[in-house]
């Protein structure tokens, strides 16, 4: 089996290298066995969790795999001697575009009314200070300010959040296939749903998360439960909400031909009446997320009756436990937590 952890590879030349304890927990989900392209350090394995895999953690077609299963990943693989069975590299960057979340979002139903007309896909041709301009223009009184997203990108990376700064930012913006434009809000609660679709369009559940992120999105480390049946949740009383939505929008992605790891994150957020409104499709990830890492390495847990159910779970890069009663290093700064509930 060959792996290639190119973590960050839709920022395109933007890319900055991701940290080792990432690169490290994404090559466990795979096995002893795999092959890791183009990374020269220590794999490791946190003994706490006993033996090294010997298979995936995850059921999944080929021998090849990639975190993000671009033209170059693709090409990588198969120069390597493997025989990826991928879908093509332009319906993965078509699904990871966030302009399709948007867009499944509004096909679905499930953009909350009080942001319809405030969220706009804009293509790279259309990028303009001036486009900008004019859509601050139209925010309402109760929005917090606005953000420019690339449209190809990850962790909350490379928004823009002033117009002084747009001019400067438009190479880069369209380099990464536009810019979604939405109104930046005051967030309550950050949710994930994981997924594996199928070649056929059948979905497979990993489970559900809450994200840690910082206040700019930027990616902290997931956390969530272990319900008594073993199920893997968020915890959050919109966990239903968040799955029928995900289905949804995992289905439309199917429809256009993309099979393999599907993220769908989500957050709750005030309203402009002070009211919690909860906007269930946000981004799409068409990839391996750390959410997938955690929830894998939870699972493993929960399969060597290392953990019991119920309990709290939680996955960081930062070092920080957060309350978890029973803690294994996973490298550096990573840490894998729980304590029974």
């Amino acid at each position: 089996m060959i792996v290639l952890p190119n973590l960050g590879a839709e920022e395109g030349r933007d890319h900055v290298a991701p940290p080792g304890d990432a690169v490290r927990a994404f090559a466990w989900l795979f096995g002893s066995g795999a092959h890791i392209l183009d990374w020269e350090g220590e794999l490791g394995w946190p003994e706490a969790l006993g033996p090294p895999l010997e298979q995936p953690l995850f059921e999944l077609a080929g021998d090849a795999f990639a975190w993000f299963a671009d033209a170059a990943a693709q090409a990588r693989l198969r120069a390597a001697g493997g025989r990826p069975i991928l879908p093509p590299a332009e319906v993965v960057e078509a699904i990871h575009d966030k302009a399709f979340a948007h867009r499944a979002a509004l096909r679905t139903g499930h953009l909350p009314d009080c942001l319809r007309g405030m969220v706009d896909a804009l293509e790279a041709e259309d990028l303009t200070p001036t486009a900008v301009e004019a859509r601050v223009r139209e925010l309402p009184p109760w929005s917090r300010g606005w953000v420019l997203k690339p449209r190809l990108g990850s962790s909350g990376r490379g928004g823009v959040r002033r117009i002084e700064h747009v001019p400067g930012a438009l190479e880069r913006l369209r380099r990464r296939g536009g810019a979604v434009f939405e109104p930046w809000l005051s967030r309550t609660e950050d949710l994930s749903a994981l997924l594996l679709v199928g070649p056929k369009g059948e979905l497979r559940w990993i489970g559900t998360t809450r994200l840690l992120v910082r206040s700019s999105g930027v990616y902290l480390g997931n956390q969530g439960i272990v319900e008594p049946d073993g199920r893997i949740c968020s915890g959050s009383p919109r966990d239903e909400e968040l799955c029928a939505a995900a289905a949804e929008v995992a289905r439309l992605a199917a429809e256009r031909g993309y099979f393999g790891p599907l993220g769908v994150d989500a957050f709750a957020f005030r309203g402009p009446d002070g009211e919690v409104v909860f906007r269930p499709v946000v981004e799409v990830n068409a990839r391996f997320t750390m959410g997938m890492v955690a929830a894998g390495l939870v699972s493993l847990a929960l399969r060597r009756g290392i953990l019991q159910p119920p309990a709290e779970w939680v996955f960081v890069l930062d070092g920080e436990a957060r309350g978890a009663e029973f803690v294994v290093p996973l490298g550096e700064r990573a840490r894998l937590g729980w304590k029974r509930c």
